[in-house]
């Protein structure tokens, strides 16, 4: 920053804390030398401990962050990938649940032209396997999921590609050859997926409900990734292995920490959890897109979500009789 002469100007942060507090620090200080702390106040109209340990037990993460630590706030009132929450899925464990014992899934976000198309592979514990790639030549695309599913022995109704940017081509040449995958519309409104027979009442039901709780898909497959990873969930946690977490993209850019760790919590007037658009949607509006936000497409955690969603709504077979 410059000032009217042309010389270099610096700005200076201080942070004070509650901590910095010289009644807090005291009472630190008869903590530290084996006493109760007396409550003594050294300077009056200053943060006093009593105060300081009030505000402790009742105050919110958020209040405490601003309020007492002096730092911005990134906790899961507002964010929907807490930091805390992507450092403790990183250390769940994944060995033992790789293969045949549980039924894995795919989500692929494909790309045109020179982008990068990515893979994820994961199961009920977690994240196996992030594969991301320039695909100039669109035809590596089928090559690279059969690949997968080989690998990870995953059955075609297992595999989810995102509708657009090409995805639906993709499904279509994978059901020409007898592999009958799955496409989804980020965009798309909650809707009941498309089958034959009766829709059950409760079924009915329960789509109302998550209507009103996600504006539309890509909504609901974010947010459902982000209750996965809510250390509340009692579903034993889903693990994103670090290596896989904090590992750049070919081309250098932002990991799939970096990716999820910015998207904002919003919700609209009918409190129903919205995510900014994936692009801006002109150049007149005001609101930040994903991609303004994270630096880059969040290819990766579109697959990521997209792997989830197949795991958490599986196809439906009927049964003879």
């Amino acid at each position: 920053m410059f000032g009217e002469a042309g010389a270099l100007m610096i700005r200076k942060v201080i942070t004070i804390t509650a901590e910095d507090s010289p009644n807090v620090r005291y009472a630190r200080a008869e903590i530290a030398a084996g006493r109760e702390p007396s409550g003594r106040v050294l300077v009056p109209g200053v943060l006093t401990w009593a105060e300081y340990q009030q505000r402790r037990r009742t105050w919110d993460e958020l209040e405490q962050t601003v309020g007492l630590d002096a730092r911005f706030y990134e906790g899961a009132a507002i964010m929907l990938f807490p930091k805390a929450w992507l450092d403790r899925a990183s250390g769940l464990a994944m060995s033992g649940v790789k293969m045949a014992a549980w039924r894995n899934t795919i989500g692929c976000d494909p790309a045109e032209g020179g982008d990068n198309t990515a893979w994820a592979v994961g199961n009920q514990h977690g994240l196996l396997a992030l594969v991301s790639k320039k695909t100039s030549d669109t035809a590596v695309i089928v090559n690279e999921t059969l690949g997968l599913m080989r690998y990870w022995n995953i059955s075609p109704g297992d595999v989810v590609f995102d509708r657009g940017g090409g995805g639906k081509q993709h499904a279509d040449r994978l059901r020409a050859m007898g592999y009958d995958c799955r496409t989804v519309a980020f965009g798309e409104s909650l809707v009941l997926e498309p089958r034959r027979g009766t829709v059950l009442f409760q079924e009915r039901k329960d789509n109302r409900e998550e209507r009103y709780v996600y504006k539309n898909r890509r909504a609901e497959m974010y947010g459902e990734l982000s209750l996965l990873l809510d250390p509340a969930d009692d579903r034993g946690g889903y693990a994103l292995p670090r290596t896989l977490l904090d590992r750049k993209r070919p081309d250098g850019g932002p990991s799939l920490r970096e990716q999820l760790g910015p998207i904002p919590k919003q919700y609209d007037v009918e409190g129903r959890l919205y995510l900014p658009p994936k692009n801006k949607r002109s150049e007149d509006t005001k609101e930040k897109s994903l991609v303004e936000i994270i630096g880059c497409s969040p290819d990766e955690a579109d697959a990521l979500v997209l792997q989830v969603y197949g795991m958490l709504n599986p196809v439906k077979r009927r049964m003879a009789g």
